[in-house]
């Protein structure tokens, strides 16, 4: 299950926005508040098609909190209800995965407007249609969330899920009610957002990488940032220590936020194998050393595992590291696996995406041609 091509319509500030030629490792460039963390929250979305609960994890990353019904508005472009919200990606095995997020009333009536002229015609059949409708927002109080998925010479399957929000007292709670029909998801998607810096799991994972004997490899990874370390060991309080060959253990908190973001990272390639993982701002926190290490173990992993990455960033630096370890001997045949695509905003609030290949990009940082968006 790996997308070569995504369309999103009515997500968050994005009107419409079609990205075409995507490869193993996805990097996506532009200026601020062009999209791209939003990017990141569709595709999220969209491979959690029936987790409804993936909404509201990507809305507390940003934290943004759900007090009332009216915030479930939060995904709706511009937020309005009347704003059809469709993902929809194409898999290499040609088969296409299509999630409608459609507001609705306490009744359970659909909130739904008819389709629009930009619709993507071969998705056209997708879509649910319905008559035209004034949307009220404080008249939504839940979220159904149908998945279709049209296999290559195979039949249609739908899948329906929902979130219901309803006061009780004076709280807000909302409850996830998926589709009895079909099971729980279990393909791995895990998106890590730059709005936080929570390493709450960091211990659950390291546990997993030691119950799996692949501590020695992350200590060898670890290594390349900071020699000294000699050993990381999850304990029982919650806690993560590193041996750096003092008379105790340090507490990882201690090592600082760049050291904490790139062990995070490593553990979550391992808990996003065979699925798909995104990264919002690689470099933000990392120094140079670092982030060098880890573009290698993120080509390296991505292929061993199987994990499709969709990163974002605005480091130069990042850039000039990635051409530079592509032409490495060790990493020349993984040139055709890295696309890069410049993200730009039209006034419209389309998205209007710029796919690089190997050969282009490395054109534009050779010759200092400018493709992070910037003037």
């Amino acid at each position: 299950m790996k997308y070569k091509k995504i369309n999103i319509k009515g997500f968050r500030g994005i009107k419409n926005a079609e990205i075409d030629g995507l490869s193993r490792v996805n990097l996506f460039l532009g200026q601020n508040n062009c999209g791209k963390t939003s990017i990141l929250e569709a595709i999220f979305l969209l491979s959690g098609y029936n987790n409804a609960n993936y909404v509201l994890n990507i809305d507390l990353s940003r934290q943004l909190f759900h007090n009332d019904e009216n915030d479930f508005s939060f995904i709706f472009f511009n937020l309005d209800y009347s704003n059809k919200l469709t993902l929809i990606g194409e898999y290499f095995d040609k088969d296409i995965v299509t999630l409608n997020i459609l507001p609705e009333d306490s009744r359970g009536q659909s909130r739904v407007i008819a389709e629009g002229n930009n619709t993507p015609s071969e998705y056209k059949e997708s879509f649910p249609t319905s008559i035209s409708a004034e949307t009220n927002n404080s008249s939504v109080n839940q979220l159904e969330f149908v998945a279709t998925i049209k296999g290559f010479q195979k039949s249609k399957v739908e899948i329906r899920s929902k979130l219901i929000g309803a006061k009780i007292g004076a709280q807000f709670q909302i409850t996830a009610k998926p589709d009895p029909k079909n099971p729980a998801l279990k393909f791995p998607t895990l998106l890590q957002n730059s709005f936080n810096g929570n390493f709450a799991q960091l211990p659950k994972k390291l546990e997993k990488v030691v119950i799996e004997k692949k501590k020695e490899e992350l200590i060898d990874s670890l290594k390349i940032i900071d020699k000294k370390i000699l050993d990381i060991t999850p304990l029982s309080s919650n806690m993560v220590y590193v041996d750096i060959g003092a008379k105790s253990l340090i507490p990882s908190n201690l090592m600082g936020d760049g050291f904490l973001k790139y062990l995070n990272t490593i553990l979550n390639l391992n808990e996003a194998k065979g699925g798909i993982m995104l990264i919002d701002e690689l470099d933000n926190g990392l120094h140079y050393k670092a982030l060098k290490s880890l573009w290698r173990i993120l080509l390296k992993t991505a292929r061993r595992l199987n994990i499709q990455l969709f990163i974002t960033t605005h480091s130069k630096e990042a850039l000039i590291y990635l051409k530079d370890i592509l032409n490495e001997d060790d990493y020349l045949d993984f040139q055709n696996e890295v696309r890069c695509f410049t993200i730009s905003k039209l006034s419209d609030s389309e998205l209007k995406a710029y796919n690089y290949d190997f050969s282009a990009f490395e054109y534009a940082i050779d010759n200092d041609v400018e493709i992070r968006g910037e003037v």
